[in-house]
């Protein structure tokens, strides 16, 4: 299969979402498919065996202000670029890791060009929490957007139970989610040495949020290891 990825964000910046796009393309590559990952800006990653194909950022911005800002629909640009894109490079699946405004403007174009569209939700691109003031849905416009735009997408990639239950909240069919969580890639953890030390060293690629992921609760739990002769 030819695959296309997108990420809402991608490398050099560091997070879940950036390290399982660059790991999953390399292990599809492996596999005998051809990834390329589509992005905004141009980069080089020493260790990607995937190709990066550059979309026109002053295009797709000027789409995205106008239409965030001044309600004004300027997408049959964008339709027009894709379908370029679609004739020349042959997609068999448009894949996006993770959601942002710019990127449901891109699903919304491929649907109305007949493209298989899949999308991997990671946490902030769908999750709500006005307590702790988490997510892109705190944005009405963004949280308009991505309940119309998701009742096109072909299925879904939830890598946890609690977005799964946010996909059905938008109504989405249950056989269209799947619930697979993120990987870490063993191969390479295994690599390192291990030595016995006196302090607890946690290696973590997410993002520092501390009520969302639970960071708070770690002196506590290296607590509690170190009492029961676990670490």
């Amino acid at each position: 299969m030819k695959i296309a990825f997108i990420p809402s964000t991608f490398l050099p910046y560091i997070g879940g979402a950036e390290i399982q796009t660059h790991n999953f393309a390399n292990k599809l590559i492996e596999e005998g498919h051809e990834v390329e990952i589509m992005l905004l800006n141009k980069i080089s990653v020493n260790n990607g065996n995937y190709k990066i194909f550059q979309l026109n950022k002053f295009l797709i911005s000027f789409v995205f202000l106008f239409k965030y800002y001044f309600n004004l629909n300027f997408t049959f640009l964008l339709k027009l670029y894709f379908k370029k894109i679609i004739f020349y490079q042959n997609y068999d699946i448009w894949h996006f890791h993770s959601v942002n405004y710019k990127t449901l403007i891109y699903i919304e174009v491929l649907k109305k060009l007949n493209q298989k569209v899949m999308v991997t939700l990671q946490g902030a691109d769908i999750q709500i929490d006005h307590e702790i003031g988490y997510g892109y849905r705190l944005d009405k416009k963004y949280d308009n957007y991505i309940k119309k735009v998701f009742q096109k997408v072909d299925c879904f990639q939830a890598i946890s139970i609690s977005i799964s239950k946010e996909l059905l909240n938008f109504d989405i069919e249950e056989k269209k989610i799947n619930i697979i969580p993120n990987c870490s890639h063993y191969e390479k953890i295994s690599t390192f040495k291990k030595t016995k030390e006196e302090k607890l060293t946690m290696l973590t690629i997410g993002r520092y949020a501390e009520k969302k992921k639970g960071f708070d609760l770690v002196v506590k739990v290296a607590e509690e290891l170190k009492k029961n002769n676990r670490i």
